[in-house]
């Protein structure tokens, strides 16, 4: 779980110089989200 998130914020930084690829960060991070909030 804590690799996933790590992941997760490594690949969300703000230096992705492609466009696709934060909308897809961003989507992940809310399924992240939904997923870190019940524990």
């Amino acid at each position: 779980m804590v690799a996933i998130d790590k992941a997760a914020t490594f690949a969300s930084t703000p230096n992705d110089p492609q466009p696709g690829s934060t909308r897809m960060c961003l989507r992940q991070k809310q399924s992240l989200r939904v997923t870190v909030h019940p524990i």
